[in-house]
């Protein structure tokens, strides 16, 4: 009995040790297994996109940006598609286009209320700038006319990286996906406002599965851009016809925009050819210091209607230089500390804005970075100068004396910048962009020494 007692005990002892070597090995294999998962994330992955900023828009010409699909291994695998987000500034809404090199074909996501044209000849993106596409190699073009042209299969990668970019050496291998053109008129993205979308938190979608868009549950395509579980389109690749990954992650994305991108702040309002005035308050002055400054931005030589106008402060300044409001006096550097702008235009309300600063470290300076990428938009129509857009204002407008006139020189009621007081004037005026807004504040967090 002793004996069969000894026996149990070391049998006991046996299992445990097995049992904490096998929980052990568990561990250490599932920390292995963790960290490789990790580590993938991290990283860009077999494949990733590339895009590129061709023509940077400085010069008032339209920006051009191209998009690639590249692969880190140069024997991978050529993708058969994928898909992709991105995000642009909000006011570039019907003025981006993409056009899909011409062998790859376009499907845009829902909704598909944002796009127009055919596809295969390129699109515009309507109503909002951010937008969601997938795309796979095609076998034949479309022309103007509609007719469908053989091309030779794109079968292999170009070797190398796009644009010999350093910001794309991990690239082994590309194929050039599109091209995305858009003409602001002169302004420019900030550098931080073009980028990829947060495919997880794109929630106005539809599933293929659902309503009458329904699409071909069968299609490949349609299998995996659609996300069952987060209820939204999140990206997919596939590498042949029967091989398609449902709800990947997208491909990780590498842009490089140009310096001119850099430190830009973005003001959209009416006519062009009206200056913009920034009036400058500092927090806390300095015993003697001046208590407040003025920033002029001339307007445009020629121009009507509703334009984007690119700020950046460090040209600004050296080119139109800062006055003290107290006495004129022109100066070329703002003393360190926090800020209250307001942004004024005539027949604008003002947009105040606080919280920014200024931030210099020997010979550098740093003009109020909470605005970098930042977008304004100035309502316009407040013609008696009380900071709200009402229906006095509408009745200054459309008084006999005023409406239906040709503008005299420095008349507020020409909202446009047409030369003439008319019905496309009383449109900016009630349209519901404008009617109703006052004076308003937008507040920034950030403070100097953050």
């Amino acid at each position: 009995m002793k004996e069969r007692t000894q026996n149990k005990t070391k049998y006991c002892k046996v299992r445990w040790v097995l049992a904490m070597v096998l929980l052990l090995s568990q561990l250490v294999f599932g920390a292995q297994v963790w960290a490789a998962e990790k580590e993938a994330e991290d990283e860009l992955g077999l494949y990733f996109y590339y895009m590129s900023v061709t023509h940077d828009g400085v010069d008032g010409a339209p920006i051009e940006m191209k998009l690639y699909a590249c692969t880190t291994q140069a024997d991978a695998a050529i993708l058969e598609g994928a898909s992709f987000g991105f995000r642009f500034p909000e006011y570039m809404g019907k003025i981006l286009k993409f056009q899909p090199s011409e062998q790859v074909i376009i499907q845009p996501m829902v909704p598909e209320a944002r796009y127009r044209t055919q596809a295969r000849l390129g699109l515009q993106i309507y109503d909002d700038s951010y937008h969601g596409l997938a795309w796979t190699r095609y076998v034949k073009a479309v022309d103007a006319m509609g007719k469908e042209r053989e091309l030779e299969d794109l079968t292999t990668w170009t070797p190398g990286a796009p644009d010999n970019s350093t910001e794309a050496s991990p690239a082994k291998g590309y194929i050039l996906i599109g091209t995305y053109t858009f003409d602001t008129k002169g302004s420019v993205p900030s550098a931080s406002s073009v980028g990829q979308k947060d495919w997880e938190e794109t929630h106005e979608a539809i599933a293929w599965e659902n309503g009458e868009t329904a699409l071909n549950p069968d299609d490949v395509f349609n299998q995996t851009v659609w996300h069952q579980e987060k209820e939204a389109y999140i990206g997919y690749y596939i590498k042949d016809a029967n091989d398609a990954t449902l709800g990947r992650t997208p491909l990780k994305l590498i842009f490089s925009p140009p310096p001119t991108w850099n430190g830009i702040f973005n003001v959209k309002s009416y006519d062009p050819k009206d200056p913009l005035i920034i009036n400058i308050y500092p927090d806390d002055p300095a015993d003697g210091a001046p208590t407040g400054y003025r920033l002029v931005i001339d307007g445009e030589q020629t121009g009507t209607g509703i334009f984007v106008r690119t700020i950046r402060f460090a040209e600004c300044i050296e080119k139109y230089k800062c006055s003290v409001l107290e006495s004129g006096e022109q100066v070329d550097q703002l003393p360190e500390g926090t800020y209250r702008l307001e942004i004024c235009k005539e027949s604008h309300v003002t947009a105040t804005l606080t919280g920014v600063t200024v931030k210099v470290d020997g010979t550098v300076t740093e003009l109020f970075p909470e605005l970098e990428g930042e977008f304004l938009y100035l309502p316009c129509g407040d013609v008696n100068g009380d900071g709200e857009i009402r229906l006095d204002d509408q009745a200054i407008l459309t008084a006999p004396a005023n409406y239906g006139k040709a503008a005299v020189e420095g008349q507020i009621y020409d909202l446009d910048g047409d030369d003439r007081v008319d019905q496309t004037d009383l449109a900016i005026l009630i349209a519901p962009a404008n009617y109703g807004k006052s004076d308003f504040t937008v507040a920034y967090p950030k403070q100097t020494g953050r």
